[in-house]
């Protein structure tokens, strides 16, 4: 091969290799649409399987123009017995190569969303729907993860930490608020 054919073939295959989403799975990305759907079964097992209390079937980010992020989130208890007096959503944002960012304020790389029940068991959530303003601040955010869950019920028993990295319906994307 000549020297003039291996510079359009690295561009080639930069570009190429460049595209190429980075995500976990995108076809179990949450966004906006699926806000209003309650978990799948899919996505109760996959709680289920992690020892979570909460089901998760969709997360949705959006950045306003100061780079300040929303988020929603639906969730449901899927314990049977207890009520939920308080779910904590411990969440990280990647950036579109795949690492993790830090708060351009804090520098911090989770953020913590708390949401206050009284959540019943088998009773869809919409966990501050759109009540979670400004968690983070990151230009280059592109998807949102939920990594860890802090459940604390009202008889006083508390799971704190669970690891839910992972999770059916856990992962969405940051997407640029329209105004």
């Amino acid at each position: 091969m000549n020297k003039k054919h291996i510079l359009p073939m690295l561009l080639i295959g930069g570009i190429v290799s460049g595209c190429a989403p980075i995500s976990n799975d995108f076809n179990t990305m949450s966004g906006r649409s699926s806000l209003s759907q309650p978990p799948s079964k899919s996505e109760i097992a996959s709680a289920a399987s992690m020892g979570s209390p909460i089901a998760i079937s969709a997360i949705h980010a959006e950045r306003n123009y100061a780079n300040g992020i929303d988020v929603s989130i639906t969730f449901e208890n899927i314990d049977e017995a207890r009520t939920v007096k308080y779910v904590t959503f411990k969440v990280e944002y990647i950036n579109r190569v795949g690492d993790v960012v830090n708060d351009e304020i804090s520098s911090k790389s989770i953020s913590k969303l708390e949401s206050t029940g009284p959540y019943e068991p088998s009773k869809i959530s919409w966990g501050a729907f759109g009540g979670w303003n400004n968690t983070f601040y990151h230009a280059n955010a592109d998807r949102i993860q939920v990594v860890f869950i802090d459940v604390e019920f009202m008889n006083g028993d508390k799971l704190d930490n669970i690891n839910v990295r992972g999770i059916e319906g856990g992962l969405g994307f940051v997407t640029d608020k329209k105004y």
